[in-house]
C-alpha cells in the first residue's frame, strides 16, 4: 500500500496486487475506481470465491485499487471531506496514474482502467477533459456518460440540486449494516434495484457494508443537475462532446435489471466515444436479473465480470 499525496490535503490510499510467479510485465497496469459511496473494500473481498483483485492478478495483471480522498483508507492531512467531481477525476485520478506508472513493473507507460459507476464518469471526465492523459483503455461498470431513461427512484432522490447540496450524511455504513439483512429477508423489493437478494449471499452483509462511505453533497447537486441537463458540464465544458476526442479500447458492462444506471445510460459512452475497439457485455439473462451491485459480490461474478474484463484487456485492448 501506497499513500499518495494529491497536493490538496489528502494522502489517497493505493494498492498493487499482483503474483510474482505469474505477472505478465508486457501486460499495463490496471486500476479500479470505486463509484457513488463506496470505497475499494469490495474489489478485494467476494463472500463466495476469489475477489476482483484476486482474480485479476492470477490472470497475470497488475491490479491496482484506489481509494480518492475521503474514501477508504485515505488520510486526511488538512483536506477537506467536501469536493466536488472534477477535483476527484482531474487531481486524484492525475497524481493516482502517475503514481502507479511511476512504480508498475509493466514495461508500459500507459495505464489501463477500470471505473465502478460513477467511478466509471470520472474515467470519462478524466480522458475527456485532460487532453495529456496516460490512458490507453477504459472498461466501465455501470457507468454513464449521458443520463437516459432515469429510474423514477434516482429522480425522485435528486429532483432538486439544491437540496440535494444541502443534505448532509453520516453514519451510512452504520445504517446499512443494521438495515440491509431486515430488507433483505423482509422487503426484498425495496432493495432489488440496486441489489437481488437471489444473487448474493447476503448472510456477509456486515463484512459487504465494509465499502459503503457518506456520500457528499456537493457531488450530490452535481449529480442533480446533470441529471437535468443530461449531459455533465464542468467549467462550461460538456464532457459527452469532449469524450468524442477518445479513441482508446472501450468496454461498457451493464447489468439487464440495474434500477441506477439503466442499459441506455451505461451504454451512453459507447454511443460517443471515437474508439475504434469497442464492446459490451451484458450481465444477466432470462433467468438471472442483475442488479446495480450484485455485479461485485454475487455468485456469477467471477465467470460473468471478472474474468472477461481481465480478458478483454490481455486481448482486443492489448495493443
Amino acid at each position: 500500500m501506497y499513500l499518495v499525496d494529491n497536493g490538496e490535503g489528502w494522502k489517497l490510499a493505493v494498492r498493487r496486487y499482483s503474483v510474482p510467479g505469474k505477472l505478465d510485465r508486457t501486460r499495463r497496469a490496471v486500476a479500479i475506481l470505486p463509484g457513488y459511496g463506496m470505497n475499494s473494500f469490495i474489489f478485494t473481498w467476494h463472500p463466495e470465491g476469489m475477489s476482483m483483485a484476486e482474480t485479476f492478478a492470477r490472470e497475470g495483471f497488475e491490479f491496482w485499487t484506489v481509494d480518492l480522498r475521503a474514501q477508504g483508507d485515505s488520510v486526511p492531512d488538512g483536506g477537506s471531506t467536501s469536493y466536488r467531481m472534477e477535483d476527484v477525476a482531474l487531481t486524484d485520478m492525475r497524481v493516482v496514474i502517475d503514481h502507479i506508472l511511476a512504480n508498475t513493473q509493466s514495461e508500459h507507460d500507459r495505464i489501463d482502467l477500470v471505473g465502478c459507476s460513477l467511478g466509471a464518469t470520472y474515467l470519462f471526465m478524466h480522458v475527456a477533459l485532460n487532453p495529456d492523459h496516460r490512458v490507453h483503455a477504459l472498461a466501465a461498470i455501470g457507468g454513464p456518460l449521458r443520463w437516459t431513461n432515469v429510474h423514477p427512484v434516482v429522480k425522485v432522490a435528486f429532483s432538486s440540486p439544491t437540496l440535494a447540496g444541502l443534505v448532509p450524511f453520516w453514519g451510512t455504513s452504520l445504517a446499512a449494516e443494521l438495515a440491509l439483512p431486515f430488507v433483505a429477508n423482509h422487503l426484498p423489493g425495496l432493495l432489488a434495484i440496486y441489489l437481488r437478494v437471489e444473487n448474493v449471499n447476503i448472510e456477509k452483509a456486515p463484512i459487504l457494508v465494509r465499502t459503503v462511505e457518506d456520500p457528499v453533497p456537493a457531488v450530490n447537486e452535481q449529480i442533480a443537475g446533470w441529471l437535468k441537463t443530461e449531459d455533465l458540464i464542468i467549467g462550461g465544458r460538456n464532457v459527452t462532446d469532449e469524450f468524442r476526442k477518445f479513441t482508446g479500447p472501450l468496454m461498457c458492462v451493464y447489468s439487464n435489471d440495474d434500477g441506477i444506471v439503466p442499459e441506455e445510460s451505461a451504454l451512453s459512452a459507447i454511443e460517443n466515444a471515437g474508439s475504434r475497439v469497442k464492446d459490451v457485455i451484458c450481465l444477466g439473462n432470462d433467468q438471472v436479473r442483475m442488479a446495480h451491485a450484485d455485479v461485485y459480490v454475487s455468485r456469477y461474478s467471477h465467470d460473468w465480470m471478472f474474468r472477461p474484463i481481465a480478458r478483454w484487456l490481455a486481448g482486443p485492448a492489448r495493443d
